[in-house]
């Protein structure tokens, strides 16, 4: 939920790639790291940080995809789905 939440907030997100969820996700309004690998976390965040050009694409990106989870999106493909 914290994901989408991001995505409504025009935050990019910062996640490990864990098993299951955010490589669904997030896609080119956040960064996705190695599932554990705590030194590559710490630096994409540092630099994410430090980089505002960057972190201003990843929030518009951000923004325009809040609506792909929306429920009006969510619904419809339940709809295609049934």
């Amino acid at each position: 939920m914290v994901l989408l939440e991001c995505k409504w907030a025009a935050l990019p997100a910062v996640s490990y790639d864990s098993p299951n969820g955010p490589r669904h996700i997030i896609s080119d309004d956040g960064l996705l790291i190695e599932h554990n690998n705590i030194k590559k976390f710490a630096f994409e965040l540092s630099d994410l940080i430090r980089d505002e050009e960057r972190r201003v694409k990843l929030s518009e990106n951000a923004f325009k995809n809040r609506h792909m989870f929306s429920a009006k999106e969510v619904m419809k493909k339940w709809n295609d789905l049934l």
